[in-house]
């Protein structure tokens, strides 16, 4: 094979063909070395985005926490360490308990008698009382 001579169609055939190989060859390190620069970007992108997330997951369940708190003093469920009795007592509260009773006679000491005579809405004076 060493001492065959090669004929000048085939020598202009494999150097045309090393050309386009070395040209190719160039647009393949150009194109790894842009997207080696694209991975390492999308790497710190995915870094930063995870300790986003972390963050976000601490937050939402900080927010969840506070929410069953509220939940439990608006809707009265038992919030950790009350006493049953407490509830009980709460539970068997009277009807009447919740309304001011009406003060004894000894209590009242002066009567006022008050007339309407200005309308509450336009100030003016009332007729046909």
């Amino acid at each position: 094979m060493y001492g065959v001579k090669l004929s000048d169609i085939e020598i202009t055939r494999r150097l045309t063909r090393l050309r386009n190989l070395e040209q190719q060859h160039e647009k393949d390190q150009r194109t790894k070395a842009k997207l080696r620069s694209e991975i390492k970007q999308l790497r710190t992108e995915n870094a930063d985005l995870r300790t986003q997330l972390a963050l976000q997951q601490s937050v939402t369940e900080s927010q969840a926490a506070r929410i069953e708190q509220l939940e439990a003093m608006v809707f009265g469920r038992k919030p950790p360490g009350q006493s049953q009795t407490k509830l009980r007592l709460r539970l068997q509260r009277p009807a009447t308990s919740y309304h001011r009773p009406i003060p004894p006679a000894s209590a009242i000491t002066k009567q006022e008698t008050r007339s309407v005579s200005v309308c509450k809405h336009c100030s003016g004076p009332l007729s046909d009382i």
